[in-house]
């Protein structure tokens, strides 16, 4: 008798992940995606890359539905249920989400600064005791390839940013050259004259995940199409109309251990917290 029953527990097992399975294997018609807002008019360089986002699922027979939100209330829809995926992280290491193997971009995240604040850009060097202002929730810091102590201000708009740097209440504003610093440049109308750009570091940018059977089947839609656009030659074609250098599987992130562990940032364990010092706006 105890045998018998031990068979039926193993069959219902046996249907129930069959059962589970199925499901998480129904074709997948709609995804809803949040995309980091930058409040930059006119910024064609992060439509651009969003678009080709949303192209690569549409292309595959998946109705898109996006938003536009800052970055921690993107990360707070994904976190809550309300989009399956976070377009533009860091592939950071944090307990319960997922990453895809491809990118979609390399970010250029550069400084900002007077010329007259730093006669002489030595990367890292530069910035040890400066005041820094970048997006709130952003972990760039941890990215950094020397410890280098920082007064961090912590802001969600690059403006305001930019307006604090003009009136000499910070050093330096960090931020993705390309997708923030140099639209936000432009539509301020700053005399580079007067101001500065340097690239700090080069990192490869995500669409983010919770770690769930439908956020694999997606993230599975997403690799196949990113490989077959990389192996056809198109994806270099895509990249080039769009004014910008291809990305290739050789620059990601995934192939070595994240560097940074978001909770410990956020919890101050890390071991990058004694070198940030948070100024009060």
């Amino acid at each position: 008798m105890i045998r018998f029953f031990a068979s039926i527990c193993l069959i219902f097992a046996a249907m129930s992940a069959f059962i589970q399975e199925s499901v998480a294997q129904e074709p997948i018609t709609n995804i809803r995606l949040a995309i980091n807002e930058y409040n930059i008019e006119n910024n064609n360089f992060s439509s651009n890359l969003n678009g080709f986002v949303l192209n690569v699922f549409r292309s595959q027979g998946i109705q898109v539905a996006s938003s536009a939100k800052p970055f921690l209330r993107a990360a707070q829809a994904l976190d809550s249920g309300d989009v399956d995926g976070h377009v533009g992280t860091f592939a950071t290491e944090w307990k319960g989400y997922i990453y895809p193997r491809w990118h979609y971009h390399v970010s250029d995240v550069s400084v900002l600064f007077r010329k007259d604040e730093v006669q002489t850009w030595k990367s890292y060097d530069s910035l040890a005791g400066k005041r820094i202002g970048w997006p709130k929730g952003y972990f760039y810091h941890g990215f950094f390839d020397k410890k280098t102590p920082i007064q961090l201000l912590e802001l969600v708009d690059m403006k305001q940013c930019i307006r604090l740097l003009k009136a000499d209440r910070l050093d330096f504003c960090m931020d993705g050259l390309r997708h923030v610093l140099q639209p936000a440049m432009k539509q301020m109308k700053l005399s580079m004259g007067e101001f500065q750009t340097e690239t700090v570091f080069l990192e490869p940018v995500y669409i983010r995940f919770i770690d769930t059977p439908r956020s694999r089947q997606l993230i599975e839609i997403f690799d196949k199409r990113m490989d077959e656009l990389f192996q056809s030659g198109k994806l270099e074609n895509l990249y080039s109309e769009m004014g910008l250098p291809t990305i290739s599987p050789d620059q990601s992130a995934l192939a070595k251990r994240p560097r940074i562990v978001a909770e410990e940032i956020i919890n101050g364990t890390d071991e990058w917290a004694k070198f940030v010092t948070y100024l009060n706006h």
